[in-house]
């Protein structure tokens, strides 16, 4: 690692997440429960770490959430804020360290307000203190109460330009790949050890009984679309649940998926819309099997020239999906449960779980 940004990438855990312009981690949800101004409940207050990055943009695009948002300057080059409120009354604030050229170390922007940001790279050289590393702004946000995606939105392009003038500037630029444009469209949330893209999209409000599960009780059934993306791993990563799931093929480049049996039986499919070349359109997963799935970025099927490569599935779990169902084996327990059979699903075994005994 030659580069501080890197370092923080690394060390923080930090995700990257192109419609933010940067990397971010969630760090603490509160557990205390409050009730917000229409009754709903909600956490406390919750913290991220929030890298904005060149490589991604460099800019945080405009958006404002119901909630209060304090910024708090860590390192690197400072960013150019740009706050609007429901008014329409603009200010802008410089968030770094240097408080005698006018920095701020800490910034509150109080809900409803739309909130844009940039790297500050070309406007004042004497900011670029940092020779031969890649510039980032590395900051925490602490937002009360607790941030939920329903309270979060994007400022449109077709909105009255005039009126948020000062703050288009930083609008969200044209969106050149499929990709893109599903994971904006759909809400999708990154997660690393996913390898991809997710989002939970329905939860049953009817309630079963499963005496066998922990708990008892469980939703008649959950689902969520997912995204397989080579910059986030690109693989679906070898795991199991006890009830039964079914994956649905959208579009992007097919998946290549293994299933694996409670008695160590293997089978091999291709999730994706070419039946004529054997792949198929959904595929069911029996509570119990493991799966692993691999996008097929380099084989015949990406046909897609210029595009960034991804597979957009939905998958439906029933009963519901819930973590304490979900098993992540590790390399050392599959060499021992199937000690002929491993070999064949090794790659697809999760970084994290490849290094556990």
């Amino acid at each position: 690692m030659s580069h501080r940004k890197d370092v923080y990438i690394e060390k923080l855990g930090l995700i990257p997440l192109s419609e933010e312009g940067g990397f971010f981690v969630e760090t603490y949800r509160s557990p205390e429960m409050i009730k917000d101004q229409e009754g709903t409940e909600r956490n406390l207050f919750t913290t991220i770490y929030y890298l904005m990055t060149s490589e991604l943009g460099g800019k945080n695009y405009p958006h404002r959430n119901k909630s209060d948002i304090t910024h708090f300057f860590h390192d690197g080059w400072p960013a150019k804020y740009t706050v609007m409120t429901p008014e329409g009354k603009v200010e802008e604030f410089i968030l770094g360290n240097d408080v005698l050229k006018g920095h701020v170390p800490r910034l509150t922007v109080p809900g409803g307000c739309l909130k844009a940001a940039k790297i500050l790279l070309d406007e004042s050289r004497q900011y670029e203190k940092f020779p031969d590393e890649i510039p980032f702004s590395l900051i925490s946000e602490k937002m009360s109460p607790g941030f939920d995606y329903k309270d979060r939105e994007v400022l449109a392009v077709s909105e009255d330009h005039e009126r948020n003038s000062g703050i288009t500037q930083f609008l969200f630029p044209k969106m050149e790949h499929r990709k893109d444009l599903h994971v904006r469209k759909l809400n999708l949330i990154p997660v690393k050890q996913e390898g991809g893209y997710l989002k939970e999209t329905f939860r049953s409000t009817e309630m079963i009984q499963v005496p066998e599960r922990d708990g008892g009780k469980r939703c008649m059934f959950t689902t969520i679309y997912y995204m397989i993306a080579p910059e986030m791993g690109g693989k679906n990563y070898l795991q199991s649940n006890k009830s039964d799931a079914v994956l649905y093929f959208h579009d992007g480049w097919p998946a290549q998926y293994i299933l694996v049996y409670p008695n160590g039986e293997i089978e091999e499919y291709i999730l994706g819309r070419e039946v004529s070349k054997g792949h198929v359109l959904q595929l069911r997963i029996p509570g119990g099997c493991l799966k692993g799935g691999k996008i097929l970025v380099e084989e015949e099927y990406a046909s897609f020239n210029d595009e960034k490569p991804f597979t957009l599935i939905s998958e439906q779990v029933s009963p519901g999906f819930e973590l304490r169902d979900r098993y992540v084996p590790t390399l050392h327990e599959m060499k021992s449960t199937y000690p002929k059979q491993w070999k064949a699903m090794e790659e697809y075994i999760a970084p994290s779980a490849a290094q556990d005994k």
